[in-house]
């Protein structure tokens, strides 16, 4: 299982990782 994050403009899609290893279940602010 796991989550992607991503940011969309127009027909320009960015995904979002983490710069560091962070433990599943982390809270995201």
């Amino acid at each position: 299982e796991g989550m992607l994050l991503a940011a969309v403009d127009g027909d320009v899609v960015s995904v979002l990782t983490p710069d560091k290893n962070i433990p599943p279940g982390a809270k995201i602010e």
